[in-house]
């Protein structure tokens, strides 16, 4: 069975965004317009992609972003990657450490399984368990689920692992 359609067209979309723990889902396909509390969640999913992606839900991303959010400040050509944190068999999450061309401070994009996100956040457990049944929804009905969350960081030296740094969850994708 492809659910996903990545077997059979190598092509994937978004269809759903739930913004934090406990918001509504937005139907992505019959939105007009994205609600302003789902512009930082596709940012944060677009910036802990490849900036030329040719995964499919990296595309997915860049796709959604270039729909809803050309001509605002949530999309950052000029902003500088410094440094990739990679998936591991620990952790299935990714980050990306960016900064801007104003900025001083690094911009942290982290995305993956929504148990390793809650992970990097430290989410009390009872946030886990109301967001896992979340996901569990979503996944029931044939989604495959990621989560997104942001961080920043104001030291010069890079920590070894994304775990060091601190993270905001952002929600679901």
């Amino acid at each position: 069975v492809d659910k996903t359609g990545t077997l059979t067209i190598n092509q994937m979309s978004i269809q759903r965004l739930v913004a934090g723990i406990d918001a509504a889902e937005i139907d992505v396909a019959a939105a007009v317009d994205l609600p302003e509390d789902t512009h930082e969640l596709v940012e944060f999913g677009i910036l802990a992609s490849q900036r030329d992606p040719f995964d499919p839900m990296e595309l997915a991303f860049h796709h959604l972003g270039k729909r809803y959010l050309a001509d605002t400040e949530h999309l950052h050509g000029d902003w500088e990657l410094v440094r990739e944190y990679p998936l591991s068999p620990e952790l299935l999450a990714l980050s990306h450490v960016w900064k801007s061309p104003q900025g001083r401070d690094y911009v942290i994009a982290a995305k993956g399984a929504p148990e390793a996100i809650a992970d990097l956040c430290h989410l009390p457990n009872e946030q886990i368990r109301s967001l896992l049944g979340r996901v569990d929804s979503l996944a029931a009905n044939g989604l495959r689920v990621l989560g997104v969350a942001r961080g920043e960081f104001r030291q010069s030296n890079l920590p070894g692992n994304q775990h060091d740094f601190v993270f905001d969850f952002l929600g679901l994708v």
